[in-house]
């Protein structure tokens, strides 16, 4: 089981203004070569100010999922956005309130993630929200979902607390936390201020954020489905090798990292056969592999089979054969050895 993770580096944008702007702009993110899906989490303060649209470099972002808060003025949302199987390149994250600017702030999260479907938009399983009205009579200082998802797919927990002291102070249920220290301050007031708070984990399971204060806060779970991934396949490799050179194995499905994933050379078309040699791998990616040949105890000049296991414990069904041959340079000037010995034999006689 290989979980969605995140990839690349993440980066955010805050924006405290009393007098409201209409974008917040998350600048010169970079997509990351193998991302399968971008997600933008966008908080905000004012639910009657809707957050409308997302896009990046250009690129419309579609709504994932949204919460929903009852109360006055002072309010707090969350709204996610994403684009599948984005183009891996730099540029800016635009997010939009329309003709009503954003008043008093808003902060935006971006992240990229790899082991997901290219064609499977997240899934906003379930979201709960905070009902308070005002800072000094909030109803609750926890944001609580219940345990819900899938087994191998990831959980992402995206939450915010209304006020400067809002910062999350724990969760009861172990998530990793991704974001929690982002605030957009700004001196706006108590009851204007965000913390934003990110976590993540495998599903099946629930959280509870306890808030470091009693006032609003909303949050909302999103599912990140793992992506089914086939065998390992070899599509190229050497035809001939010998022992110590390093050779490229092309080919797909060996997954972005090695983990517990391995090499091996067999005698056999049968990668457990008690006499696989297992390589030295010095480089791995998703789709082509760098190995030192080792031959172990190999016979030379015959054929073998080569085999990649992923750290999923997927391998290709089928060995790629190739011939393990003898080392061609030292059998060239050994000949030229021996006869020089023996020249220089004759002259010392």
């Amino acid at each position: 089981m290989t979980l969605p993770a995140g990839v690349g580096t993440d980066k955010s944008a805050v924006h405290s203004d009393a007098a409201g702007q209409q974008y917040v702009t998350v600048e010169d993110y970079t997509v990351p070569a193998g991302a399968k899906l971008l997600l933008a989490y966008v908080f905000w303060t004012n639910q009657s100010q809707p957050c409308y649209s997302a896009e990046f470099d250009g690129d419309p972002m579609s709504v994932v999922g949204a919460t929903a808060i009852a109360g006055g003025s002072s309010d707090v949302a969350v709204k996610v956005f994403a684009i599948v199987a984005p183009e891996a390149k730099t540029g800016d994250v635009i997010v939009n309130w329309g003709s009503t600017p954003v008043n008093p702030c808003a902060a935006v999260y971006v992240r990229s993630y790899e082991n997901v479907p290219e064609n499977s938009v997240p899934s906003a399983v379930q979201f709960q929200s905070g009902t308070a009205e005002d800072v000094n009579d909030g109803e609750t200082n926890d944001t609580t979902i219940s345990s819900l998802g899938t087994a191998g797919n990831l959980l992402v927990f995206v939450g915010a607390g209304l006020g400067a002291d809002m910062t999350p102070a724990s969760n009861a249920e172990s998530w990793s936390e991704i974001e929690d220290t982002l605030d957009t301050g700004g001196g706006q007031g108590n009851n204007q201020d965000l913390s934003v708070y990110i976590a993540e984990k495998a599903a099946a399971s629930g959280i509870t954020v306890t808030w470091a204060a009693t006032d609003e806060n909303a949050g909302m779970i999103i599912e990140l489905i793992e992506a089914v991934v086939g065998d390992p396949v070899i599509n190229d490799a050497p035809a001939q090798v010998v022992e110590g050179e390093t050779i490229l194995i092309e080919g797909a499905n060996f997954l972005s990292t090695q983990g517990s994933g391995f090499v091996v050379l067999c005698p056999t078309d049968d990668i457990d056969d008690v006499g696989a040699e297992t390589q030295t791998v010095v480089g791995w990616d998703d789709d082509i592999l760098e190995v030192t040949v080792v031959r172990g105890s190999l016979d030379l000049d015959t054929t073998v089979y080569l085999f990649v296991e992923n750290d999923s414990g997927d391998s290709n069904a089928n060995g790629f054969a190739l011939t393990l041959e003898s080392n061609n340079q030292l059998n060239f000037y050994q000949p030229l050895f021996l006869s020089f010995t023996a020249s220089l034999t004759r002259v010392v006689d």
